[in-house]
């Protein structure tokens, strides 16, 4: 019998980053709404969210996985994938990236982000030559936001053509901002996003820590702005509804 597995990519919200006030755990990952989709679904969690994650890693972590690890023959695969917000970058880096010490328990490390240097806004980088570089490339991001929004279509897109080259059944969510419609540059790319397998993806109020952001849900043990299980919980289900309609 195959092993059902409900592989889950993403940044910090995808993996449950402060459900118990840590960054990262196994606590947190089982808590996440990805690990409760699991439950609900009857498939094993396999996390690969890490935290600060930009859209490029997230999507490149997935098409490693299947590179290295899927075995088709031994897996049956749900994709879940939760898409951070537009703004974020990642540029290749010559020195090594230890983002592996903020996520320490995810199902699998990704060693392709040690390559690359990320550049999160409100994140000012250590050291001189990283601080340089995110400085600059923060002005870059800041004044070029369609850019980065097509740059997101286009890694939605990437997956999209991955699962279904691989015949692997999933879903897209956001977990924070990505889409600023009407756009008549990004829209070319829109359109050939297939929505009927992407949760709200044009509705940046409906994005995982927007939603229960706004509706006044608090988590008191969160240094870095994360929900606690009670958000997670019902994202879960809505989830499971949207995957429920489509089939």
């Amino acid at each position: 019998m195959k092993k059902r597995i409900l592989l889950v990519a993403g940044c910090s919200h995808a993996a449950g980053s402060e459900i118990d006030g840590t960054e990262d755990s196994v606590y947190n990952r089982s808590r996440s709404f990805g690990g409760i989709l699991a439950r609900h679904m009857n498939y094993n969690s396999y996390n690969i969210s890490l935290n600060g994650s930009a859209n490029g890693s997230i999507a490149r972590s997935v098409m490693n996985w299947f590179e290295k690890k899927y075995e088709p023959e031994e897996m049956d695969v749900f994709a879940l994938v939760v898409w951070t917000e537009s703004t974020r970058l990642e540029i290749p880096w010559d020195r090594i990236s230890w983002y592996d010490t903020s996520s320490k328990n995810p199902d699998w490390f990704d060693p392709s982000c040690r390559s690359f240097l990320r550049i999160n806004l409100g994140y000012e980088g250590m050291g001189k030559e990283e601080q340089e570089a995110t400085s600059y490339f923060q002005k870059f991001v800041v004044k070029n936001t369609t850019f980065m929004e097509i740059m997101s279509a286009n890694y939605a897109l990437q997956l999209q053509y991955l699962f279904k080259g691989y015949n692997v059944p999933y879903v897209m969510c956001n977990a924070m901002h990505m889409f600023t419609l009407p756009n008549s540059h990004l829209q070319i790319y829109t359109d050939l996003i297939d929505k009927t397998k992407y949760f709200n993806w044009d509705n940046n109020d409906e994005s995982f820590f927007w939603k229960y952001r706004n509706a006044g849900y608090e988590n008191p043990k969160a240094k870095y702005w994360h929900h606690n299980e009670v958000p997670h919980g019902l994202y879960a289900n809505e989830l499971l509804k949207f995957i429920g309609e489509q089939r």
